[in-house]
């Protein structure tokens, strides 16, 4: 059969079934799409080109829809995906493969969705994940994954799409990283998490997906950090942290997640470092310690306003700075302040606004002489700061009444 009678039998294989070829190219002149249109569809085998001219995807088309075996690949030519295809969806067998034609997932579709065991892989070969779908798409059953080194990464159970059991997951060396229960989705029963050399981490319960029961936290070395009370993911009673050598650090009480009554924070040694009354989360009264048990700072809260009343104290016993702190920004000092010289005569008077410096009144050495207070002028410039010998210390650059320079 010559050149000549070969096209007339494709072309009347075309035309007999209602078929034209058709064909979109590249900027280049390359073929883009190769295939037949009918009825305005593309019909038959369809061939999809990189702009290289090699061979990037082949699939059937049937009244429009893609249906039977799809292929893709890699513009080396290596295949790097197999799919089965009923009506644009996903139906079948379905392989991925990497550049190297290592498989790198498999599973099976029905009207594009997962059903039955599922399987992804490393590069190498070596197994990363096994899930298991039911019949409408949903993980049920065992779901496992796997670190590189072949060593578990998570073992957990599914039951209609939802955690359901136990559920483990690991470091990977294989030690156990925690370990919980679910039911429905949501965790429910002992939790507990551990450190890279088995040790126990945190120790706690849950209902309903909420925080539930005692909580207590570890530190490598076995010595707690922290224990609480929690009742339905609210921090109710006393709640206690560590320091790493086993002494209390903190003592407070909660009720319904707000600190409520006694607050005590401490120096390593025993020594109160803090102490406040609490009252649904907020400050009513706090008095801060030095390490020798002389007071540092007391502060009272106005009841009405909601701001605080601070006095600040040297390490003698004089008041260091008296002054106005609102609730709201929090910690931000207003009004007049008043700061002192360890010898209780008076260094300075200053002007804020919401937590910005706006003015310097006066400045005064431990003699009570004037000292030059600096360039500062309605929140910008330079504040010079002395001893009470009345020495320049230092200076501080303000801007909007905000430290830029110190």
């Amino acid at each position: 059969m010559n050149f000549k009678i070969i096209l007339i039998a494709i072309f009347i294989n075309f035309y007999s079934f209602g078929q034209t070829p058709y064909i979109e190219y590249y900027e280049n002149g390359n073929i883009k799409i190769e295939s037949a249109k009918k009825d305005g569809e593309l019909t038959g085998e369809t061939k999809y080109y990189f702009p290289s001219g090699k061979l990037e995807r082949v699939v059937h088309f049937n009244n429009g829809k893609m249906s039977g075996l799809g292929k893709e690949y890699y513009e080396s030519g290596q295949i790097s995906t197999l799919i089965n295809l009923k009506n644009d969806l996903y139906h079948g067998v379905y392989k991925t493969y990497s550049k190297e034609g290592i498989v790198l997932s498999s599973g099976n579709f029905a009207n594009n969705l997962k059903i039955g065991e599922h399987k992804k892989f490393y590069p190498s070969g070596d197994l990363k994940s096994v899930d298991y779908f039911n019949d409408a798409g949903k993980l049920d059953g065992l779901t496992k994954t796997y670190y590189e080194n072949s060593q578990p990464n998570l073992i957990a159970n599914f039951s209609n799409g939802e955690l359901n059991g136990e559920r483990k997951s690991y470091y990977e060396n294989g030690q156990l990283k925690n370990k919980s229960t679910y039911l429905n989705g949501k965790a429910n029963g002992p939790f507990y998490s551990y450190f890279e050399n088995g040790q126990l981490e945190v120790e706690t319960n849950f209902n309903n997906d909420k925080l539930n029961g005692k909580y207590i936290s570890f530190n490598k070395e076995g010595g707690k950090n922290v224990e609480k009370e929690i009742i339905n993911g609210e921090r109710t009673g006393i709640q206690i942290l560590y320091y790493k050598s086993g002494k209390i650090g903190e003592k407070s009480f909660y009720k319904n997640d707000k600190l409520e009554g006694e607050y005590f924070y401490y120096y390593e040694n025993g020594q109160v470092k803090v102490k406040a009354d609490m009252s649904y989360g907020y400050i009513l009264l706090r008095t801060s310690y030095y390490e020798n048990g002389a007071v540092s700072s007391e502060c009272i809260r106005d009841d009405e306003s909601g701001d605080y009343n601070w006095k600040y104290y040297h390490r003698n016993g004089q008041i260091a700075s008296i002054g106005l702190k609102l609730g709201w920004p929090q910690d931000a000092q207003d009004g007049e302040w008043l700061y002192y010289h360890e010898n209780g005569k008076l260094y300075k008077t200053a002007l804020f606004s919401y937590g910005g410096l706006t003015d310097i009144i006066n400045c005064f050495d431990g003699q009570g002489n004037p000292l030059n207070k600096g360039t500062f002028i309605n929140g910008e410039g330079v504040v010079n700061e002395y001893d009470v010998n009345g020495k320049l210390i230092k200076t501080v650059t303000y801007e909007e009444g905000v430290i830029v320079k110190d």
